[in-house]
């Protein structure tokens, strides 16, 4: 069985997550951004692999989920860690947005170059069930400089989330909540009033990736 069969095995059993998503289903545009926003986590991957060689290894894959969320979780003996198709989407639309109207950080680049009625006056939304990603085109800021930071800011939040997904595993975070509580595997949201794990707990498991980034 292959990682990606693996991790396929393990998301489409647990309630809220999905299949393996596959890049290819997407707008050629969406695919090279999946390719680029994969090779990240990888690459992240790689170093995490160098700092902690007795880690297991650590397989990255997209999960066919139209909402923003995250997962770490173990199986047959591997670690992995999946991120929804839609948080790519919601990314690139927010910071795309953001850069793309003229009164929205105006200090950075010459906002005059860009056009405010070019940006969609509601959310985006995509349906239950229906990813969009296979149309998804972002309104892309015209000046340079705002582009590039819509890039930047984009790149930023999807390695933030990559690294926090990380320190679950590196740090020792899914088995001490799999030995302790019997949960295999930690969800970013979807955390509810009553869960069995306690909100101490599950803001200092939060945490820790904050305490170690700064260090």
């Amino acid at each position: 069985m292959t990682d990606a069969e693996t991790f396929n095995e393990y998301t489409i059993a647990i309630p809220g997550l999905g299949r393996r998503f596959e890049p290819t289903k997407a707008s050629t545009w969406f695919q090279a951004r999946m390719r680029s926003e994969a090779e990240d986590a990888r690459s992240m991957i790689r170093d995490a692999a160098t700092a902690a060689p007795k880690m297991p290894p650590i397989h990255f894959d997209w999960i066919e989920n139209e909402e923003i969320n995250a997962c770490a979780f173990p199986h047959r003996g591997k670690y992995f860690i999946g991120v929804n198709a839609g948080t790519s989407v919601y990314f690139h639309s927010l910071f795309s947005r953001l850069l793309s109207h003229p009164r929205i950080l105006p200090h950075i680049g010459n906002a005059a170059n860009e056009d405010e009625s070019r940006v969609p006056p509601t959310p985006l939304r995509i349906g239950k069930g229906e990813l969009v990603a296979s149309n998804f085109l972002p309104v892309i800021p015209k000046d340079p400089d705002r582009r590039y930071v819509y890039e930047y800011l984009n790149r930023t939040a999807f390695k933030f989330l990559i690294g926090h997904e990380i320190t679950h595993l590196i740090h020792g975070h899914i088995a001490y909540i799999e030995d302790r509580l019997g949960h295999r595997g930690i969800r970013e949201l979807g955390w509810k009033k009553g869960d069995p794990q306690p909100p101490l707990l599950r803001q200092t498991l939060e945490m820790d990736f904050m305490i170690a980034s700064e260090n």
